[in-house]
Formats: structure tokens, C-alpha cells, sequence
């Protein structure tokens, strides 16, 4: 379990830098934070992100658009869902290995 919570910690924290390093206001939209927040996050060496993903619980909030969800159910493209979420893709990814790792 505290891998799971590692790997999940981590690719939030590279997925926010990432968001935010792209364009600020978005992301902070997008990821429901404030400017003081956004600027921590920004300015999280490796090592700090590295040791922040140790935190022995999730870091982050999980919020829903409900309107993002419709619209994607609709569409019943979820591939659309997975490119639009960093966080999705990297954790889809983990379990790809793992499964392979099983096989």
C-alpha cells in the first residue's frame, strides 16, 4: 500500500509542476489551488518531490467535473479523458508493468 500511495503522490506532484509550469492560471484552475500553493509546487526540487511522495497518505484532493464526465460518456471516448489527464496515463502505466510483472 505505501508504494501505491508513493507512486500516486508522485505523479500528482509531476503532474501539477507540469500543469503549472504550462500556464499558471490554468493550472491552478485546474488543479482547484491557490497562487501560494501553485508557487510551492513550482518550486519543489526532485529530492523534495521525491521526499513529499513518502508522506504515508495521499497528498491530493480527487474532485470530479461532472460536466467533463457527461461529456465523455457521451462521447464514450475515454482515450480523450486519459490524454487530457497526466495523472491517469502515469498511473494506467504503473499498471501496465505490474500486470506484465505478474505474467
Amino acid at each position: 500500500m505505501l508504494r501505491s500511495t508513493y507512486d500516486i503522490n508522485l505523479s500528482y506532484l509531476i503532474f501539477a509542476q507540469n500543469a503549472l509550469y504550462k500556464d499558471i492560471i490554468a493550472g491552478m484552475s485546474e488543479l482547484n489551488i491557490n497562487r501560494a500553493t501553485a508557487e510551492v509546487i513550482l518550486g519543489l526540487t526532485l529530492p523534495q518531490m521525491l521526499k513529499l511522495s513518502e508522506a504515508n497518505q495521499i497528498i491530493s484532493q480527487v474532485s470530479f467535473d461532472k460536466q467533463k464526465i457527461m461529456m465523455y460518456m457521451q462521447d464514450s471516448t475515454l482515450y480523450k479523458f486519459e490524454e487530457e489527464n497526466l495523472g491517469t496515463v502515469l498511473n494506467n502505466r504503473i499498471l501496465k508493468n505490474i500486470e506484465k510483472s505478474e505474467e
